[in-house]
């Protein structure tokens, strides 16, 4: 019954007995996680990755989220089926 969801997919994530013992990337690297947006409205993403080295990396990144409210007038809405007219008719 789950298979038949639509939007439903295979895991991407590789599970520790699908690696070989030999590989050089025999540790699997931890899924990215998110956390927030705070009080403050600051969300946090902690994701690993490799470097040229072939160490493991924690990157860490703050991002500040912000909620924009744009003002909408009754009278642009009323003018926006109007034709143009003057110099406007460009």
């Amino acid at each position: 019954m789950a298979a038949a969801v639509a939007g439903a997919r295979a895991p991407t994530t590789q599970r520790w007995g699908d690696v070989d013992d030999d590989a050089d990337d025999a540790v699997i690297l931890p899924p990215p996680t998110t956390s927030g947006p705070d009080s403050r409205g600051i969300k946090t993403t902690v994701e690993y990755k490799r470097n040229d080295k072939g160490e493991i990396v924690r990157v860490t990144s703050r991002v500040r989220v912000v909620k924009v409210e744009k003002k909408l007038y009754k009278v642009r809405g009323e003018k926006e089926g109007e034709k143009r007219s003057g110099r406007m008719k460009r």
